[in-house]
């Protein structure tokens, strides 16, 4: 029956093929973090949180967000010429990075000691966290590779190896966490096995397609100036959004301690299950699909909404589970450290519902190049998130308020966006 369906809609196959890989990760991973939340520190987590954080501001900056432009073209070569120019840009972004860490890391180190962000008695070598920022250029680097690779997956229909990929990564990434936890390596065994995760998962991906790096290659200055709208506008977009999605934890870090991130990365974590788990590979389906529907002259409003309503009830019942049992879930899997983590999480459930659905769906303004709605949709997200966490420390004086406040700033702004989307989509095809 099953099979029947996948068959009659490509849509659904190919989301089902990436959804079974995304999966197995994901419970790899969840499974993981009842171990590694007693193993290490929950500032631990924190400071990785803050490491992610900033690695994931940098990549959008670091190649000029080209990667987005591989699954355009016609022709491959062109592809490749954008796969190069990604990789190019980042090379050059971290190298200029590195040498500007160099000069800095003492100030950095001397501003987290001094405003006590982190706890002495809570990480073991506060040295460690100045050689943490030096690696900052290779987690950037090394997520602007994968993320290209991706897209070169993506623009093939390759969907059953990026599947596969993303389980080698989460088992890199999370056994690599637990050997170097146990040999008491601190928050940098998380750091080892952030990036031992994306180099296994990225080099699985080369070895089995090359021919990348053979054949004919396109002009580089032509694709450079034809596809230059990504830099020009899809990356203040992007920056905007990402700004916007990791404001809170170089807020909480800078505001409440690295202990306070730590508590908050698990309630994301387990929230943004259902995002990586699902509506990461719906996204990339979705991008393909909407794009060739738009070629060839396919409506896509109604596809849009009906899609809307589907992805908002697919996710509603776990969405409710979180919010009524969050408490006593997060206190029996990661621990008593983790009670109120599980209490908040249940405050930001119907953020994550709305965004889950969004997100699914966000490439749609990439396909229909429509770039510069997006941007002032991530610059409203990222100015309501700055009031909250501004409302919630220096008025409030508390972490709790704070991020009662975030979750309903965000529940707002993304059920507004879910509307500015299926709009869009309708006036294409008007």
């Amino acid at each position: 029956m099953l099979k029947k369906i996948l068959n009659k809609n490509e849509l659904l196959k190919h989301v089902f093929v990436l959804v079974q890989g995304t999966i197995i990760a994901q419970v790899i991973g969840v499974l993981m973090q009842l171990v590694l939340r007693r193993v290490f520190s929950v500032s631990d987590f924190g400071v990785m949180a803050l490491y992610s954080s900033i690695v994931g501001v940098l990549v959008i900056l670091a190649s000029g967000r080209y990667e987005l432009a591989i699954v355009l073209p016609k022709e491959d070569k062109n592809a490749k010429a954008i796969f190069k120019i990604s990789l190019l840009l980042s090379l050059a972004f971290n190298v200029l990075l590195f040498v500007v860490l160099l000069f800095t890391s003492n100030y950095l180190l001397d501003v987290i000691v001094q405003h006590e962000m982190i706890e002495l008695n809570e990480v073991k070598n506060l040295v460690s966290v100045k050689y943490l920022i030096y690696c900052i250029p290779i987690g950037v680097f090394a997520m602007t590779l994968y993320n290209s690779f991706n897209y070169w997956y993506t623009r093939s229909k390759s969907y059953r190896s990026l599947s596969n990929s993303r389980i080698i990564q989460s088992a890199g990434q999370n056994g690599s966490n637990a050997a170097f936890g146990a040999a008491g390596f601190g928050f940098f065994g998380l750091f080892f096995g952030l990036i031992l995760g994306l180099v296994t998962s990225t080099l699985f991906l080369f070895l089995k397609n090359t021919k990348i790096f053979n054949g004919d290659i396109g002009d580089t200055k032509e694709n450079l100036k034809k596809y230059n709208d990504f830099p020009l506008k899809s990356l203040p977009s992007g920056l905007v959004n990402i700004l916007a999605t990791q404001l809170p934890n170089f807020f909480i870090f800078g505001f409440f301690g690295a202990q306070i991130l730590g508590l908050f990365d698990i309630i994301t974590k387990v929230l943004n299950v259902p995002i990586t788990m699902v509506g990461k590979s719906v996204s990339q389906v979705f991008y393909k699909k909407i794009s060739d529907d738009i070629q060839e002259g396919k409506k896509i409003g109604g596809y849009v909404k009906k899609s809307s309503v589907r992805l908002f009830l697919f996710m509603l019942v776990p969405m409710l589970i979180i919010f009524f049992f969050g408490e006593h879930l997060f206190a029996w899997f990661f621990g008593e450290k983790y009670r109120l983590s599980g209490q908040l999480a249940g405050y930001f459930s119907l953020f994550y519902l709305v965004r889950f659905v969004y997100y699914s769906q966000s490439t749609l303004f990439s396909a229909v190049r429509k770039i510069g709605i997006e941007f002032r949709q991530n610059l409203i997200f990222l100015v309501l998130q700055l009031a909250a966490l501004l409302i919630g420390y220096y008025y409030y004086e508390d972490f709790v308020t704070t991020f009662k406040l975030l979750a309903a700033s965000g529940a707002i702004c993304y059920l507004f966006f879910i509307f500015v989307l299926i709009r869009t989509a309708q006036k294409i095809d008007a």
